[in-house]
């Protein structure tokens, strides 16, 4: 895809999103720290509560004492994790709205290290102020307090979302990367469709959900194949449409297996609802899909 794709057109499209992102996150942050004690500490028990079953398998049989200090210890980490995950949302996202903005304003050829630059100097400024007022904003929460030291962790959290962004906004510039960013277009379109599916198999349908994710996967992976083979991949020469399309069902069905043996051991072993266990399976699927597909069925450029 050549870099004109970045037209200014796009470009406010991107920052504008972005920045709705950025918003919705500061919403959140805010809603939490809005809790009073006794509700935030009920929020984070399921969270935790979940962390410590999976971890710890024999925790129901160990001492009061054994299990208050490894909820302690879970519950701090989690709590610290929480932090830097939201801030890190928040200092990505808003990096990405300056840079998207400043070069759909400046018109240039290419992004110069002042575009990173600012944005990344914005974006720690908008994270690091809203942390501060956040903290602020917990005072007047019922039970709870202002932390100074969660403004530290939360400013590492906006520089890791900082980095993050600069390096997708790099990478998304490679000729590489490009058919990445296009594979995850065709990807999350086709993960949308399978995921609306799924629901509407099990949910309306009636159909038991490993049957459910079985049907939603073999029907979007048509819709997978012609786009794919359009926009991601360029094909293989000497193969024919049928050969091609019977290959590309071929590594699909190997998804298809793998889709299914993780959708059961996330849910009846791990115990994961449905609905969640898929999203972590679209991810291992998907690469599975990428790798096989540029192996097997893309051409290759003659050195």
């Amino acid at each position: 895809m050549p870099s004109t794709w970045f037209t200014a057109e796009r470009l406010k499209f991107i920052a504008l999103l972005a920045a709705v992102f950025a918003l919705a996150v500061m919403v959140c942050i805010f809603g939490f720290s809005a809790q009073d004690a006794v509700m935030s500490d009920r929020s984070s028990a399921l969270i935790v509560d979940r962390i410590i079953r999976l971890v710890v398998s024999e925790y129901d049989t160990l001492s009061a004492a054994q299990q208050k200090s490894i909820y302690a210890d879970v519950n701090y980490y989690t709590r610290r994790f929480a932090h830097l995950f939201e801030y890190a949302c928040l200092g990505g996202f808003s990096a990405i709205a300056v840079y998207c903005a400043r070069r759909a304003r400046g018109g240039k050829d290419g992004p110069s290290a002042g575009d990173y630059g600012t944005a990344a100097a914005a974006a720690l400024v908008i994270g690091v102020l809203y942390a501060a007022t956040d903290e602020l904003h917990q005072r007047f929460s019922a039970g709870r307090n202002a932390v100074p030291a969660d403004v530290a962790i939360d400013g590492v959290g906006v520089l890791l979302g900082i980095a993050a962004a600069t390096a997708l906004v790099w990478a998304f510039r490679q000729p590489f990367f490009r058919q990445v960013r296009n594979y995850l277009i065709v990807g999350f379109t086709v993960f949308f469709i399978d995921y609306a599916l799924l629901y509407v198999f099990t949910e309306f349908c009636g159909m038991w959900y490993l049957a459910s994710a079985a049907c939603s996967f073999m029907i979007s992976t048509l819709f997978n194949y012609f786009a794919s083979m359009r926009y991601v991949f360029k094909g293989k020469e000497e193969y024919s449409r049928r050969k091609e399309m019977t290959l590309f069902y071929l590594l699909a069905g190997v998804g298809l297996a793998i889709d299914v043996a993780l959708m059961w051991v996330t849910v009846e072993k791990i115990g994961l609802h449905y609905m969640l266990a898929k999203i972590f399976v679209m991810v291992v699927v998907m690469t599975w899909n990428f790798v096989s597909r540029k192996m097997f069925l893309e051409q290759k450029e003659a050195k």
